[in-house]
């Protein structure tokens, strides 16, 4: 027998020089995954993943040229509560627009973010962050041609379509008018590699090289960069070990030879240097099963607290940069000319149309035809504080075109998108097409319109179902969850205690079904009546998700028209079973019982949302806002609950 087969596998391992199998890069994906859904929040986060990455080639020697720095750090803001060392998560410090920083000058920038490892590392040494400092030094012996006048911080955004469209081309714009030549890239969380990731490759597509440093290898690697430099440290230390100037400079010369290196894209070299002696530390981040049920209560507690705050920090702050072109109509006129839509010295009649409670909307005649220009608003006309993300917009312009190919006469042609201004121009549809909420309202009810609803609504359904290129394209979970679910069901919960729980589980059950793309508001307010059959409006809220959210939204609004309007209750209460008839007739891509049965459980939580909730209905007296109170909380605790009982009570109830 040999002495090896003698020794244990811990002591053959020592022998041979291993490491434990735990001692490898984590996988911060999974981690994040897993921790998430313990703390009771479903619907895992997508990260960007592309097969193709860009790559620029550095056109000359490092040290001669010219070179910045983006962080996702944010300056600190002593008015807003601790951000320094040792303190917990500030959500009140993110910042949400890129900002620039005189390089020249020293700044005190701080990480603000949720997930930078807090235990094993002290954020006392901004060094270990934000690479300026170190970069000067390394200009000055030449090792670096010069630094640009400028660094620029990129806001972390949970919405990879924001950092691509927004955030990625103004960073580009300045590094463009700064005369940059190459861009260092230094993340901390794990959502600031994936937006740095995204910036990254958005430099690399218009002519300018980068290099990564980075913690996250996975997170970096499944989006696809160009140049990456992993250190295998914890989070919030890509710039190298604190209060150790010789780790810090490694690190930053290592980067720089990888940008000046690298042939091809998706170089990654690994730094040689390591934290300390022990791989513990990797266990510990967001690890869940080294959480107690107690801690992980107050961890939810404080996650919700802190995204609330977060939240209407980035609303305010966008709010207060907003450009509403209600009060510029010069501007309207520069939209049109740059779109081609008219000339410059054109003469623009510009009319407001009422009607929408989350956009400007603008009837405009030129000389070459009349238009519709619809801006979304970042603070909603409801009575209650209502902020939404407004670049909910392209998300709307995305849902009309992708359903012109399905069915073209259903919505209207979107004729050009001005990005600054989260607007869009689409075809002009005057008063031959009048609006079906006004109809029904003046007991002009034809259950025929309802049936061709539902057809159209399934096929739309139907022909983008279980499709992965859609769902990518509309995984809008933030803004969907900003404008319908949070507004509606959870305002609810909040003004229902007792029901909170029935309430939240329709939130989860909407978040986790995603299969088809949803309109998000299919309401009588946003179809026209045309010859050719109705035309579907306003889909600010197009998303990837549950089926049923569209169909019971739609059939809300026929059950509270039956309960303000007793007059034509049978009239509408047959809209209502139409609809839903010719809908199920279209439902391929899952059994019609499993949905139907989705569609009747939530009806009732919309019901209360629509007198309860943001966005109370404004034609109901108060007597039938009773009742329909009444109904829905019956509805809501009713097992076995059928779309037959719901008629069927509503007929009981409401009949004259």
């Amino acid at each position: 027998m040999t002495q090896s087969a003698k020794l244990s596998q811990s002591e053959l391992d020592q022998l041979l020089g291993f490491v434990s199998d735990e001692d490898q890069p984590i996988a911060y994906m999974q981690r994040t995954r897993d921790w998430y859904l313990t703390l009771g929040y479903g619907n895992p986060y997508r990260w960007a993943h592309f097969a193709d990455t860009p790559f620029t080639q550095l056109g000359k020697p490092i040290k001669e040229t010219c070179v910045t720095i983006v962080t996702t750090a944010a300056p600190y803001q002593p008015d807003i509560g601790n951000q320094g060392p040792g303190s917990t998560y500030n959500s009140a410090a993110k910042f949400f627009t890129v900002y620039s920083g005189d390089t020249s000058k020293d700044h005190d920038l701080r990480v603000s973010h949720v997930a930078v490892d807090r235990k094993h590392t002290s954020m006392k040494d901004a060094n270990t962050w934000f690479a300026l400092p170190m970069l000067r030094e390394l200009a000055h012996e030449k090792i670096v041609g010069k630094i640009a006048p400028f660094f620029y911080g990129a806001p972390t955004n949970r919405s990879q379509r924001h950092t691509i469209e927004v955030d990625a081309p103004e960073v580009l714009k300045r590094c463009r008018a700064d005369g940059v030549e190459a861009v260092i890239l230094i993340p901390n969380c794990p959502v600031c590699h994936q937006t740095l990731s995204l910036i990254a490759r958005h430099l690399e597509a218009n002519g300018i090289p980068t290099v990564l440093m980075g913690c996250a290898k996975d997170i970096v690697e499944h989006c696809g960069v160009p140049r990456f430099l992993f250190s295998d440290f914890p989070l919030g230390n890509a710039a190298g070990k604190p209060h150790d100037p010789a780790s810090q400079r490694k690190t930053l010369e290592l980067a720089l030879k990888v940008l000046e290196s690298a042939v091809s894209a998706r170089t990654t070299v690994q730094s040689p240097l390591r934290w300390n002696d022990s791989h513990v530390w990797k266990l510990d981040y967001a690890n869940i099963e080294r959480v107690s049920p107690e801690e992980i209560i107050k961890l939810k507690e404080e996650f919700d607290k802190g995204k609330e705050v977060a939240q209407s920090v980035r609303d305010q702050q966008i709010a207060a940069t907003f450009k509403d072109l209600a009060k510029d109509h010069s501007a309207i006129q520069q939209i049109l000319v740059r779109l081609n839509l008219a000339q410059t010295n054109d003469s623009i009649n510009i009319t407001a149309m009422t009607g929408g409670v989350s956009s400007n909307i603008f009837h405009l005649t030129t000389a070459q035809g009349q238009y519709c220009l619809k801006q979304a608003l970042p603070q909603l006309k409801v009575a209650k504080q209502w902020l939404a993300p407004v670049d909910r917009v392209f998300a709307e312009i995305d849902w009309l075109q992708v359903v012109e190919k399905i069915s073209p006469q259903s919505v209207p042609r979107v004729l050009g998108v001005d990005q600054a201004s989260k607007s869009f121009v689409m075809q002009y549809l005057g008063p031959e097409n009048p609006n079906w909420k006004a109809e029904l309202l003046a007991n002009r009810i034809n259950p025929e319109v309802a049936t061709q609803l539902g057809k159209i609504l399934g096929q739309i359904h139907a022909q983008t179902s279980l499709q992965e290129d859609i769902a990518k394209r509309f995984a809008h979970d933030e803004a969907f969850y900003a404008i319908r679910l949070e507004p509606y069901l959870e305002e609810a919960a909040r003004q229902h205690p007792p029901l909170s729980a029935h309430l939240k589980a329709l939130i989860v059950r909407t978040q986790e079904n995603k299969k088809v793309l949803v309109h998000g508001d299919v309401s009588p307010k946003n179809i026209l009546l045309a010859p050719s059959g109705p035309i579907l409006l306003d889909a600010e809220c197009a998303w990837y998700g549950d089926p049923a959210f569209d169909v019971a939204f739609c059939l809300n609004h026929f059950f509270l028209k039956a309960a303000h309007l007793p007059g034509s209750l049978t009239a509408l209460l047959q809209c209502a079973h139409d609809f839903l008839n010719a809908y199920l007739y279209e439902v391929t891509w899952e059994p019609t019982q499993a949905l139907e049965d989705r569609i009747v459980t939530l009806l009732p939580g919309l019901l209360l949302a629509r007198i309860d909730g943001k966005s109370p209905v404004e034609y109901l007296a108060a007597a039938p806002v009773a009742s329909v109170r009444k109904l829905a909380i019956e509805f809501l605790t009713q097992d076995g609950l059928s779309f037959s009982t719901i008629h069927t009570r509503w007929g009981q109830e409401f009949k004259k």
